[in-house]
This record gives C-alpha cells, structure tokens and sequence, in this order.
C-alpha cells in the first residue's frame, strides 16, 4: 500500500475493520490495551509489503550485510517510533480524534521493549535505526528476554528490583516466529578428534546437551525511505526428541532460564555458567544462520566476509570468532588457514570500557565444561597467537599480556581484537584510551586495527516525537531536511 496517500478516513475504515475482525468489539467499548494492538496489527499489514520486497532485493543483488551482536537492545516503545518513520503518525493521530480516542493512553498502553537495561541497549537500536534510515543493510541479533529491563520500588525507603514482566498480555505486537531458521545449539558433553573416512581430524561430541534455537524477527523501519531490516531475537526450546531428557519440572525451568532474564546474577557458580550459556546460545545461534544465508549466493564459504560483517557489541557475544572457526572447520570443512582469515575479516569489535579490570574473562575450567569444543579451538588460536608474536619479535612480555588463555582464565576481550579486524570505543576520548591505556599493548601489534565510532541518539524520537513543538520550529528556520539528514543542524 502506498502510505504516502493515506487519509485519515482510509485510515479509519482500515483500523476499524482491524478492530472488529482481532478484538470482536467496537471503537466505543475498547480498553487502550486492545486499540494498541488493533492498530500495531494494522500497521503491521502496512508494512509487511515493503520488508518482503526488502529482503527479497538484498538476496537478489547480492548484498553485503552488517550483523550487530549484542546482549542488549533498548528501543522504547516502538508504536510512535514505527508511526514515524511510516510516514503516517499525523494521519493516525487525526483519524484517533474523530473517533474521539485519546492517543497517549494508546502509546502508553505499549510495554516497553525491555531487552536490555543501560546504555549498551540504548547504543545497539540507535544504530538499528541509523542503520535502517541511511538504508545500511543493518541486522540485529540478541536474546528474547521476559525479563529484561528491571523495575523500581521504594519499599521502606529502599529500592528494590522487581523483573519487568514486558511481554504482558499483549507479547511482543512486533515479532514474526521464523520456524524455518530454527537451529540446534550443542553445549557441555565430551568432544573427542577422531579421524573420519577421508583422514580429516574431526571432532566427535559425547552426551552433549542440545537445545532448539527458536528466531523471532522485529522489524527496524528506516525514516521514510522504504527500508526495513531486522532485528533477530533468539528463544530457547527443548527439541522433541530430547524431552525425555527432562523428566521434571526443574530440570525445564533451567532450560527456559535461558532466555529468561537478562544478567543473572554472576555472584554464585550456578549464575555465571547461565551468563555464558545464554552468550553462546545467541551468538552460535545467529552465526550459524548467517552462513547457512549466505550459501543460498552459491559463493565460496571462504569469501564470506565478502558478504558478511559480524560486529561484537562489549564482550559479551566476543565467542563469536572461535564459535565461527568452529563452523567452518566442523560444520563446513574448510582448512584453518581459509578459516581463520575469513573470520578475522567478518569480525569486529566495540569496547565498551576502559578498566582493564571490567573486561570479561571466564574460569577456563567453567568454559572447558560448557564449550568443550570452543575451549579447543580457543586453545589453538591462543597458541598460533603466542607463535607468530615470537616469530615478529615482540616482547615476551607483551604477549603473555595480549594473549587468550593465561591465569586460568580466557580473556574475551582478546580473542575479539586477535580474531577481527577492527577495534573501536564509542567516543573519541574513549578511543585514545583505549590505544594509550588499557589496550596499548594491543595497539602497538595491531596499530591499523584502531579506529573509533561515536556512540549516538535516535534523534529523530527525541525531536520528533518529543518535542514537536521544536522540530516545527526548525522547519521554520532551515527547511524540514534536517529530519532525514540530522548533518544539516
């Protein structure tokens, strides 16, 4: 449908007939809850042409595409957002006046996307949405939390966190199930390297734990523009032919716990395994997708990186260069040398902080345990690492400093910097930290893998939407392409 030519009459026949056919109730007699997702139902059909025909043109002319991995995203209400960015929020907001529907109470009726906490959330959909309005084929892939973002009690005069139950009686209004990009995500067990037929050195996996990797796609609508790309929430599921496997409640509970709160709590044993568990779950989750996708070109797997960008968002999806050499070594049988440049060129890295001291490790004996096959590639990289250092001639003690494995720890951070090609903080002043202090040693090996990316607003929400007032004004003043050119302030 062609939205530019939408009135508010069109507008109203469409939302009432959307109304009655999912609600079985008239305009009069709807709650604000089920108005919201009449009309979130609606603009779903709106749209859904356009992401189809966007999809369809990336596999066509053969695009390359960005995939942004990070434990978090934070969008906010996307119900305004989306109305926006349609081109059609003043067209909805007068069709809602005459039929006498207060607006606010309807957006507020929206549970906010609560799939990450702080500023790295806030960071990740800002740049969904820069991605998707400069028309950057822009993917993102995380967690599909119930709770995610907590909420704030005062009770007695302290604060106390309750989970934020988001979902509530509506779901997520946004999200498609994609039941034919399911795939299975091994942990734990034992891995043994046997030769096979052909006498290639493959592993073979012993009483592994497999769980059904389930994707849920919501939309990122550029301003404007006719571009909509993807953001990938994984679910967690227990595959049929494993339910016997779980004979109690429990023994289900901890397999949901997956997906069911962001940041668990990282003070006990128990927690930090489920931290890491829910960081691979994701992150192998997505890659092996990734590949599969880019198959269908019917081009050579060790050109991937031709096609594919795989950005790290902080540390915690930083398993992805050794979990991608897993796939392509196990999965796909390419030679480590094929491997392991096609990785280094798809991976990229944003550090989030400058204490060395915040910069995620793991207990190598916990990794062993959870990521047995992981934990041999990352053993291999570490020492093919401290191999080529030595033969340049950099100082012992820099490599032991830089390299993965030491202390009885794997150093995440360092295998994101070893195993890509680029390194950025999210503010300029950030970024020469990061080269003169807590990575220096790295940036002495690696001077030409530096480079910075300023962290960002959605400003588009924060002047439009919120200050409409402002945004007219500046029309006034300069003319309204600043709204799709924010340079033009």
């Amino acid at each position: 449908m062609q939205l530019e030519n939408l009135t508010p009459e069109q507008f109203i026949r469409d939302f009432k007939d959307t109304l009655h056919q999912g609600q079985l109730i008239k305009v009069a007699k709807a709650t604000p809850t089920e108005i919201f997702t009449a009309l979130a139902g609606l603009i779903r059909k709106y749209y859904t042409n356009t992401w189809i025909t966007r999809n369809h043109e990336l596999s066509e002319k053969q695009e390359k595409i960005a995939y942004y991995f990070s434990i978090e995203f934070l969008p906010g209400r996307m119900l305004e957002t989306n109305l926006l960015s349609l081109g059609i929020l003043d067209v909805v907001k007068e069709g809602f006046a005459e039929l006498d529907i207060d607006f606010r109470e309807v957006v507020e009726a929206e549970h906010d996307m609560a799939l990450g906490n702080g500023g790295l959330g806030r960071l990740a959909a800002a740049f969904m949405d820069s991605l998707a309005t400069t028309g950057y084929p822009g993917f993102g892939n995380g967690l599909r939390y119930r709770y995610g973002l907590f909420k704030q009690r005062i009770v007695d005069g302290y604060q106390v966190e309750l989970p934020d139950g988001w979902f509530g009686s509506t779901g997520n209004v946004w999200e498609t199930r994609k039941d034919h990009d399911i795939v299975n995500v091994k942990l734990y067990g034992d891995v043994y390297l046997e030769a096979n037929e052909e006498g290639r050195i493959v592993p073979t996996y012993k009483n592994a734990q497999v769980l059904r990797a389930v994707p849920y796609d919501v939309p990122q609508i550029g301003f404007q523009n006719d571009v909509i790309n993807n953001l990938r929430l994984w679910d967690v599921e227990i595959p049929e032919e494993y339910e016997l496997d779980y004979r109690t409640l429990e023994d289900r509970r901890r397999v949901k716990n997956i997906t069911a709160i962001l940041y668990p709590d990282d003070s006990t044993v128990e927690g930090k395994e489920l931290r890491l568990v829910q960081e691979y779950f994701m992150t192998s989750a997505g890659l092996q997708t990734i590949i599969k996708s880019y198959l269908k070109m019917g081009l050579p797997l060790k050109d991937i990186h031709k096609k594919v960008s795989v950005h790290i968002n902080d540390t915690h999806p930083a398993v992805a260069p050794a979990e991608f050499m897993r796939l392509l070594l196990d999965e796909y049988g390419l030679s480590w040398t094929d491997a392991w440049n096609a990785t280094v060129k798809t991976m990229s890295y944003t550090n989030h902080t400058i204490l060395q001291e915040a910069l995620e490790k793991w207990d190598q004996e916990l990794f062993k345990r959870v990521l047995p096959r992981v934990y041999q590639i990352i053993l291999e990289i570490d020492n093919r690492y401290v191999a080529e250092m030595a033969g340049r001639g950099v100082a012992a003690d820099v490599i032991e400093r830089t390299r993965i494995v030491k202390d009885n720890q794997v150093h995440m951070a360092n295998l994101s910097i070893i195993g890509g090609h680029s390194v950025n903080g999210v503010a300029k002043l950030h970024t020469e930290l990061l080269k003169e202090d807590t990575l220096h040693d790295f940036y002495t090996i690696y001077p030409e893998k530096f480079n910075n990316k300023t962290n960002g607003i959605v400003q588009r929400r924060w002047t439009q939407i919120a200050a409409p007032e402002l945004s007219a004004a500046i029309d006034d003043v300069i003319g309204n392409g600043w709204r799709k050119d924010i340079h033009e302030l």
